[in-house]
């Protein structure tokens, strides 16, 4: 997963458990009487630990619960998503497999290292010379431009 989109991820989560605690607080105070004891529950509810030591037993408490049992949900749906789209496109890319353009590219490049390959046989330069980068002088002959 690219950074970027790691850290996007855990503020998202971030967010939802404060945010979630703190209604909890505000709205089911018998249920959370302290704002530690409801980012603890809001915590456990969204990594799906959920030890039981502290559980809304009010109906606003248990509401606050279900929505963010169902926001945790998508939560982990979303990441779990986005982890497989990134994993799919960097194979894509490494691949270059499915684009027509990546492939008639490919092509191109081998047609025309064979014609160098062609003419370079044909120059009868072998060795080291024939290995040298390209616009590199070889043995015994100027750079391109006649420099």
């Amino acid at each position: 997963m690219q950074h970027g989109m790691a850290e996007h991820c855990r503020q998202l989560i971030g967010a939802v458990c404060l945010g979630c605690a703190v209604l909890a607080r505000i709205v089911a105070p018998s249920d959370f009487p302290t704002l530690g004891k409801a980012m603890w529950w809001s915590v456990q509810t969204v990594t799906t630990v959920g030890y039981g030591d502290i559980t809304p037993s009010t109906t606003s408490g248990q509401i606050i619960a279900s929505i963010l049992m169902l926001v945790s949900v998508a939560l982990v749906t979303l990441i779990t998503a986005s982890i497989s789209a990134s994993f799919v496109t960097r194979l894509q890319r490494r691949l270059g497999r499915g684009d027509p353009a990546v492939i008639e590219a490919l092509d191109r490049v081998e047609r025309r290292l064979a014609a160098i390959e062609a003419q370079l046989g044909r120059d009868g330069v072998s060795g080291p010379a024939a290995a040298a980068a390209p616009g590199t002088p070889r043995a015994g002959r100027a750079p391109p431009g006649g420099r």
